[in-house]
């Protein structure tokens, strides 16, 4: 009776044994960094969740969607709406992280513009908030260049050159480019 039970709970009985279901092992995720000319990390970002990223010897970890990050006594916050996602450092507005449909801004509390990323065919010019270039971002066999920077781990050229932009604070550059590269609901 016992063995009639088993054998119907095994769908069956079958003189072939099935193999036990093999899973893939989780991927493991790519860090995303900035080397400088001499090969040095300037910048890191995990894009895991939570977001871990260090930029220029500033540490981070950020919950996206909502934003939140602390610094020391310091809590970065992220508030997004129509016009992207106004961050704040103690309540106060910083900087706002504006999307478009080819382009990545950085502008400070006013609407002024600290940097623009815009995606140019298979490049991104980077412009001043006066609208010089300042450089540009293409891909490389090694990754993208970003002016004399390189960035690895991604091929978002956005991406790239928002983290690699010393115009921002290393903050708003981490906390821009985990937005970026965790956009949850919304697209950065």
């Amino acid at each position: 009776m016992t063995l009639v039970l088993l054998a119907s709970c095994q769908g069956g009985s079958s003189s072939k044994q099935e193999e036990p279901q093999r899973t893939a092992a989780p991927a493991v995720p790519t860090a995303i960094e900035v080397h400088d000319t001499k090969g040095s990390v300037t910048a890191k970002i995990s894009a895991d969740r939570p977001c871990r990223a260090n930029v220029d010897g500033i540490e981070l970890i950020v919950g996206t969607r909502p934003v939140v990050a602390t610094v020391g006594a310091v809590q970065w916050t992220g508030d997004d709406d129509n016009g992207g996602t106004l961050i704040r450092r103690d309540g106060e507005p910083v900087a706002r992280l504006a999307p478009g449909q080819d382009t990545l801004g950085l502008f400070d509390p006013n609407g002024v513009a600290i940097v623009r990323a815009m995606l140019s065919n298979n490049s991104v010019r980077v412009v001043s908030g006066q609208g010089a270039l300042l450089r540009t971002a293409t891909r490389t066999s090694t990754g993208i260049a970003v002016g004399d920077q390189t960035v690895t781990g991604t091929d978002d050229l956005l991406l790239a050159a928002v983290l690699a932009a010393p115009e921002a604070r290393p903050e708003v550059r981490a906390l821009a480019a985990c937005l970026r590269a965790n956009p949850g609901d919304r697209a950065l």
